[in-house]
């Protein structure tokens, strides 16, 4: 039987004429900066998508040259209909399959080239990408704010006075990053609960796969007296499910975990280790993964966070726009970066009003790129501007976990 043809209408088709990359640096409120790469693609009709491989110094002591993706990924997307997104999205994860732990890696790229033609279709039909999933649900999402390592007492004071000026203008949910040094993490929690006591919600501890389970359920007990956690995150190391398990067992607070794909989300749940999944779109390659495990949660029974990497106000937006399509979230959202960095590649940034993160209405993702403040913000990605420990503690040190003190200099987040 032979198949009948497709005649698409002309608005239908949005052909990819050209590819570039564009690496970009933002700083942080923190001191610490971000690197991140827009992803704009040309077409025939004059429309321009955007998308963001962001955050990748989150990543290991490796880059992408950036000369040869862009020639890659011409080859691929070039002639190709934007408008055929179920099967670019076929292709793009046959392409970018990942092995062991470069998984994660392939995927944040993934999910800025996915998010680039969803903002090409968009702006085709005149909608927000949030209408092409079948949204919205909700037109602005709760925002949980995450508070970084505290290292030493510089560190807990400035942390401090970042939850007072936040609590100042309507951010009343926070995390925070637990395990990088105990005595200072103890420090911080208490002088926070003499200062703003029940003025705020600790919504998570989050451990980022650093400690060995039984430190995660020690210092849990230790840190709670001071505020009760929602939940607990990243209790072991990212592939111990085992370890994950015995922590909930343990622990009355529930269990929550990133997860790279829906797969990986059945396994948790097979393995009784978790009771909430984490889902970013960099994590799982993009928009539409990450609503196929937001689909396996709700069949599963496992609650959910709208994550991410920290994005700038693109990325972020893309996150905003799988919120405001889903019905399944059960905490506030932790993307939170255009609020993290003090520049951002965006005319019209994503706003945060009284604590909640509005969704973007205009076509595609709602956000117009500066291209002006890019070529400003251009930074050739690498490694160069980081100090790297190259010590490795005996064991009989006792050093059980990640020395976020003494690995790369200066760097606090997660």
């Amino acid at each position: 039987m032979r198949e009948e043809s497709v005649n698409l209408n002309p608005k239908h088709s949005i052909i990819v004429t050209g590819v570039s990359l564009h690496p970009i640096r933002t700083p942080r409120i923190s001191g610490d900066a971000s690197q991140h790469v827009l992803i704009r693609l040309e077409t025939d009709s004059g429309l321009v998508g955007v998308g963001e491989y962001a955050d990748i110094t989150d990543l290991p002591l490796t880059m992408p040259d950036l000369g040869d993706l862009q020639q890659s990924l011409s080859h691929v997307l070039c002639g190709q209909n934007a408008m055929e997104m179920a099967r670019l999205d076929h292709l793009l994860s046959l392409l970018f399959t990942g092995r062991g732990d470069v998984g994660i890696y392939t995927g944040s790229l993934r999910a800025g080239i996915e998010m680039a033609l969803h903002d090409l279709a968009g702006k085709a039909l005149g909608v927000p990408v949030y209408v092409l999933f079948g949204g919205p649900v909700r037109t602005r999402i709760k925002v949980c704010f995450p508070i970084f390592r505290n290292l030493n007492e510089q560190h807990v004071e400035q942390n401090l006075a970042l939850v007072e000026r936040l609590l100042a203008e309507g951010f009343d949910n926070f995390r925070t990053y637990i395990g990088g040094n105990p005595d200072f993490d103890e420090r911080f929690l208490s002088r926070l609960r003499e200062q703003i006591g029940d003025r705020i919600t600790v919504q998570a501890f989050d451990f980022s796969n650093h400690v060995h389970p039984s430190e995660a359920v020690r210092l849990t007990n230790r840190m709670r007296k001071y505020y009760e956690p929602q939940y607990v995150e990243s209790v072991a190391p990212v592939y111990d499910l085992q370890g994950m398990g015995e922590v909930r067992a343990k622990l009355d607070i529930p269990v929550s975990e990133h997860v790279g794909n829906a797969r990986q989300a059945i396994a948790m749940w097979q393995a009784r280790a978790v009771d909430i999944i984490n889902v970013a779109n960099s994590s799982h390659g993009g928009m539409r993964e990450s609503l196929k495990v937001f689909a396996v949660a709700e069949t599963l029974g496992l609650r959910t966070i709208l994550s991410t990497t920290q994005e700038t106000s693109l990325g972020t937006a893309a996150e905003a726009h799988v919120g405001a399509a889903v019905v399944n979230i059960h905490y506030p959202t932790v993307a939170i970066g255009p609020k993290l960095y003090t520049e951002d590649p965006a005319r019209n940034k994503i706003q945060y009003e009284a604590g909640y993160m509005i969704v973007p209405n205009g076509p595609g993702l709602g956000i117009e790129i500066d291209w002006e403040k890019v070529e400003a913000l251009r930074y050739e990605i690498g490694w160069r501007d980081y100090g790297i420990d190259h010590s490795v503690p005996d064991i009989h040190d006792r050093k059980w976990k990640v020395d976020l003190g003494t690995g790369l200099k200066g760097v606090r987040k997660k």
